[in-house]
């Protein structure tokens, strides 16, 4: 269902290109059209150190010059002459040929493509049920129209030609009538064919079941045509319009709003009007959407209508969709308007070193001019280094003021060494009971992580309570034991008295009896095991 655009002056062939034209607006610059190197991506761009960078790249993007809505699929033409498609693809309607080339416009059907060559060949691709595909003798081609299961075209010398089927009750063979001559313009629909005359009237062919061939005397003076399912639509050379055939869903009322219209186009069931000031009016069936128009589409250029969507051609040339969205006719494809010319980078990135690095890019455009773009990007540390700080820590005193105690946090840097500083710092003198421990690292450019950990050092009260417990592990026969423990308990009595000579002496004699015991009731381990113990509880007293 191809784009009929309104005719100024005399009729030429179907370049898409004129529909710029026809609405008084042109492309950004010249140099848009024949392609500009455009960075893809942000610029600059920060890429985290030691993150893998990935170039986004630059394109040569130019607006599109066409967009065509099929039943279920989408055509685009790019302005290198190449096609691009997307959605519905179960009988290969998007997979463009290579001989696709040089195209000056394009038209998607029911579950075909149609494409016309510079040259005046067709291009087809898609479903053939029917004897869609093109026949061979058809060349010096000017204008094409894909309907839903058939195709037709305008050549050189202003006859029609189709081929295919319609299907309406049964399949009928496309035959195009003898007065099909002197025609400018063709439209496609469902399962009937539009002919727009020079002299501007307008002829049809095909199912009439809704009276869509019969166009009403108004049809005057017409200048562009389109043909939905069971319905045909028609602009007057002063903007109105006119409609006729199947209203089951107001597709033939004209809403008021229709008015100052530069282009048509015709779908399943609705129609889309373009106003000369670039935006857009919807009408008729509207279960999907596809007369919902959105805010977006404004400085619009061209119109498309699908079965139960829409697409239009924005004067940046980009491209919006709505409506039934059902195998993604309306998901535009990302890069949409890049062109397939190859775009060089000069440098590159080292992700592992911080700093500024400079990518150029370079490419030829359409005209044969090399075009550079730069793009910054930043290898940034914005990462905070990762600090892990020991489990909390119990050590006994060795002294009445505490004891030193060591500790090494573990830490790690994405991209630079980090340093530790811990308060109190690692090997300080801790006192007696607890004290929380801060540790922070700082990597080379200020990303601060912390952690804290708490050391506790035990007094001799706690001593002495751990060496309570340690004898009667030791496994000594009751009588040594119990005697030891005794002391033990009563150096620890002393203590919470605060009568440290006492302690002191009783831990003395403790270590007396240890030494008595030995070789007797102790073995030589176990008795080191005492000694050792026992001097450093009576230098924390201060004995």
């Amino acid at each position: 269902m191809i784009l009929k655009f309104r005719r100024c002056g005399s009729w030429s062939a179907q370049i898409p290109i004129l529909l710029v034209v026809l609405l008084g607006a042109s492309f950004e610059s010249a140099d848009a059209q024949n392609g500009r190197l455009t960075l893809n991506g942000d610029n600059p761009l920060t890429n985290e150190c030691h993150s893998p960078f990935l170039d986004p790249g630059a394109s040569v993007k130019s607006p599109l010059l066409a967009v065509s809505a099929g039943a279920y699929h989408s055509l685009a033409l790019k302005f290198d002459g190449t096609v691009v498609g997307w959605g519905h693809n179960d009988f290969g309607e998007i997979t463009i040929p290579a001989s696709a080339n040089n195209v000056v416009a394009i038209s998607a059907g029911g579950y075909h493509s149609l494409a016309l060559k510079a040259n005046g060949s067709l291009v087809y691709w898609g479903l053939n049920n029917g004897g869609i595909g093109i026949p061979e003798s058809e060349t010096n081609v000017a204008t094409i129209a894909a309907g839903y299961s058939y195709s037709l075209a305008i050549k050189a010398d202003r006859t029609v030609v189709g081929w295919g089927e319609y299907y309406y009750g049964k399949f009928h063979p496309v035959t195009v009538p003898n007065n099909a001559t002197n025609v400018v313009a063709i439209a496609a629909g469902y399962a009937h064919s539009l002919a727009l005359k020079a002299d501007g009237t307008v002829i049809g062919w095909g199912d009439d079941s809704y009276g869509e061939l019969d166009a009403p005397a108004s049809a005057t003076n017409v200048v562009a045509i389109a043909a939905g399912s069971g319905f045909s639509l028609a602009l007057k050379a002063d903007g109105t319009l006119v409609a006729w055939g199947n209203n089951n869903f107001g597709q033939t009322n004209i809403p008021t709003a229709a008015t100052n219209i530069a282009a048509i186009a015709a779908g399943g069931l609705h129609c889309l009007a373009l106003r000369v000031d670039g935006n857009v009016v919807a009408w008729g069936w509207d279960a999907s959407g596809e007369t919902d128009v959105p805010s977006s589409a404004t400085n619009v250029v061209s119109v498309s209508a699908g079965y139960y969507n829409s697409l239009v051609l924005k004067i940046d040339g980009s491209v919006i969709g709505w409506g039934g969205d059902y195998y993604g006719q309306t998901t535009i494809p990302e890069h949409l308007n890049d062109l397939a010319v190859p775009v060089l980078v000069n440098s590159d990135v080292n992700p592992n070193v911080p700093g500024f690095y400079t990518l150029t890019y370079s490419a030829t455009n359409l005209l044969g001019v090399l075009e550079t773009i730069t793009r910054t990007v930043v290898v940034a540390d914005t990462t905070p280094p990762t600090i892990t700080c020991p489990s909390n820590l119990v050590t006994d005193a060795t002294s009445p003021s505490g004891a030193a105690v060591s500790f090494a946090p573990t830490v790690s840097d994405n991209c630079s060494d980090a340093v530790v500083n811990c308060a109190p710092s690692s090997g300080s003198f801790f006192a007696i009971g607890d004290t929380v421990v801060y540790c922070i690292a700082t990597d080379a450019v200020g990303n601060e992580a912390a952690c804290r950990f708490t050391v506790h050092v035990k007094g001799a009260a706690e001593q002495i309570k751990d060496l309570i417990a340690l004898v009667p592990r030791m496994g000594l026969p009751s009588g040594p034991a119990n005697s030891l423990i005794a002391k033990l308990q009563a150096a620890a009595t002393a203590l919470d008295r605060g009568n440290l000579q006492v302690a002191c002496g009783i831990l003395s004699n403790f270590l007396n009896e240890v030494n008595v015991q030995t070789g007797r009731q102790l073995t030589t381990t176990q008795a080191k095991l005492l000694i050792k113990e026992t001097p450093r509880i009576r230098a924390v007293l201060g004995c």
